[in-house]
């Protein structure tokens, strides 16, 4: 009898100690976003951020917000309005580091996002060129220290698709929910030499992008619910010990 009050007793406290575990938020799904960015370098050869490449996330006109949320599935079924996205770049996100930017909010939604990593692009570096004259369709392009994966597309190489992929948590109730972001401008309406060219004299450039944010395997409060179960694996062992 006792030891069935200890049990009903290490169960109370449990529940009560460790109810972090079962008030976690688990994410799962994706939503797709898009809105428009702005590319620039710091041509500056006196400034300590010289050479690095920033994302401006811009404005969508008339609003406070900028990017619009267009789908979503599982958790973002449903989910509408827009969004803010901070700015980010070599100089605070370098690529393949550990980073931590909090980077996205939702306007219907209290779930944020902080970009952990940048993934480095994949395409050769040795195409990437300024030279306007180069542009060619199928050209590919990784600019040295970049994430980006680019490639001159038609009409007539005067046009290019650009892409990267970035990391992170989403972040809801206390839970680190890991997914990723995919970015894509399926038509910047210049070459990438164009773009490099423009990069290099300092000229910004406006792109239009889509962006595809998915889960994957989220992470609970794991050391409450281990701490939880810890304690009543113990208190079991306990009742059988005592019972033999």
């Amino acid at each position: 009898m006792k030891l069935n009050k200890v049990l009903v007793a290490a169960i109370t406290v449990a529940a009560a100690v460790f109810p972090v575990g079962s008030k976690a938020d688990t994410i799962s799904g994706g939503l797709h976003f898009s809105g428009d960015v702005t590319l620039t370098t710091d041509t500056n050869p006196a400034s300590p951020t010289f050479g690095d490449g920033t994302l401006t996330f811009d404005p969508i006109s008339g609003s406070a917000f900028d990017f619009t949320v267009d789908s979503g599935t599982g958790f973002f079924a449903g989910l509408t309005g827009d969004g803010n996205s901070n700015p980010f770049g070599a100089a605070n996100a370098p690529i393949n580091t550990t980073v931590n930017v909090p980077l996205l909010t939702f306007q219907n939604s209290p779930v944020t996002f902080t970009l952990t990593f940048v993934y480095p692009g994949v395409d050769p570096s040795a195409g990437c060129s300024p030279v306007v004259a180069n542009e060619a369709n199928g050209n590919l392009c990784t600019p040295p220290g970049t994430p980006f994966n680019l490639e001159d597309i038609a009409p007539n190489g005067t046009n290019s698709s650009a892409g990267f992929v970035v990391s992170g948590n989403l972040i809801s109730g206390g839970t680190n929910n890991p997914a990723t972001i995919t970015y894509t401008a399926s038509s910047t309406g210049k070459s990438f030499e164009q773009i490099l060219h423009d990069q290099e004299n300092g000229i910004p450039d406006v792109i239009t992008y889509g962006a595809q944010l998915q889960t994957t395997a989220a992470e609970p409060a794991t050391s409450y619910l281990m701490l939880g179960a810890g304690f009543l694996l113990a208190v079991g062992m306990f009742r059988r010990r005592r019972a033999r």
